[in-house]
């Protein structure tokens, strides 16, 4: 995955200056997101089957969920409230929380490592909710505005509307042709 996306800058017609470095992910991202009610964090999905979430100022990761058995695929944040759902290989969609506070803040990489960062001092975050009802990999998954739902996009050509308060599917639409790769929601 790394390779696909490198690829696309070699042609670009301006000209990019790096500002800061992200360390951390061992392999490709899939999504990069912001929050929207905290600006100061944003976080990513991999095909490491962990997502990670970034303190924009200082690069720092602040935390890293890695209960997924599979690849990350996307990564979304509540509008208004300091919880994450990602969407992942494994077949399942996570709701997870987050602290804003910065308590969960772990020490930058050395960018000379060669291997992935220890476990040690890193906040691993149970998941508050397990959605589960997928037959194939999840490829995306989105905050629904007004209630607190999620709907899901897969390789299982559906789509999935999830109640995110009790976990439970509360629509499954069925009949595309295809594997359904992406999903959102209009914000009003």
């Amino acid at each position: 995955t790394n390779k696909i996306v490198s690829s696309m800058f070699h042609h670009m017609p301006f000209d990019a200056v790096l500002q800061r470095k992200f360390l951390g992910h061992t392999d490709g991202l899939w999504e990069v997101a912001t929050c929207a009610h905290n600006p100061a964090i944003v976080g990513t999905a991999s095909a490491d089957a962990t997502a990670r979430l970034w303190d924009v100022a200082s690069s720092a990761c602040i935390a890293v969920y890695r209960e997924h058995r599979g690849s990350v695929n996307a990564i979304r944040f509540h509008p208004t409230q300091p919880l994450a759902c990602t969407a992942s290989g494994d077949g399942t969609v996570h709701v997870w929380p987050f602290a804003t506070d910065g308590a969960a803040r772990v020490d930058e990489p050395d960018p000379e490592a060669t291997s992935p960062l220890p476990d040690a001092g890193l906040q691993v975050h149970e998941p508050l909710l397990k959605l589960v009802g997928h037959n194939g990999a999840v490829t995306a998954a989105e905050w629904v505005s007004g209630p607190d739902w999620i709907v899901s996009a897969s390789w299982d050509r559906t789509i999935r509307l999830w109640d995110a308060t009790q976990g439970t599917a509360l629509m499954t639409l069925v009949g595309h042709e295809s594997e359904i790769n992406n999903v959102t929601c209009d914000p009003v």
